[in-house]
């Protein structure tokens, strides 16, 4: 398993706004929400939550390792939730989100289409030094047949 996201990869301004301007562009849409929460590292922001605390097509997913996609396609389930479609955001781009983007596509929804964000993904900025910044991750990404990138 990869590290986890220090605190400042979790606050980074830029990508909390990126990922209010999805949940606002979701809740226009009428899509569901997922809040994918990796045990032990700390809840979803609530300046997140707040932007959609009267939306009724939400759910807090709690998942145990960098993929999220079992629990998420478990909570589609539970909440009836459309798998056909995915918009993905996240802090740690280069495991969490492309775990789970990987997850989706091979094990769950193959045929799903699925969105990577990059402007609500973010990662460590230790993995930038190291080599494994953003660019490498959405690389990495693109070897996922269903997977889009876009800038939104």
């Amino acid at each position: 398993a990869a590290p986890r996201p220090d605190s400042r990869s979790r606050n980074r301004p830029a990508t909390i706004l990126g990922v209010q301007r999805q949940i606002r562009k979701a809740m226009r849409h009428g899509w569901a929400i997922l809040f994918v929460e990796f045990h032990g590292y700390g809840e979803t922001h609530d300046c997140l939550r707040d932007v959609c605390k009267n939306y009724k097509r939400k759910a807090r997913v709690l998942k145990w390792e960098d993929s999220g996609a079992a629990a998420v396609m478990q909570a589609c389930k539970e909440h009836d939730f459309p798998i056909d479609y995915f918009r993905v955001c996240g802090v740690n781009t280069a495991a969490c989100v492309y775990s789970t983007v990987r997850g989706l596509h091979q094990y769950y929804a193959y045929d799903a289409e699925i969105e990577v964000i990059r402007s609500a993904c973010n990662q460590p900025l230790q993995w930038h030094r190291d080599g494994y910044g953003p660019s490498w991750a959405f690389r990495k990404m693109q070897t996922v047949a269903n997977a889009r990138l876009l800038a939104a």
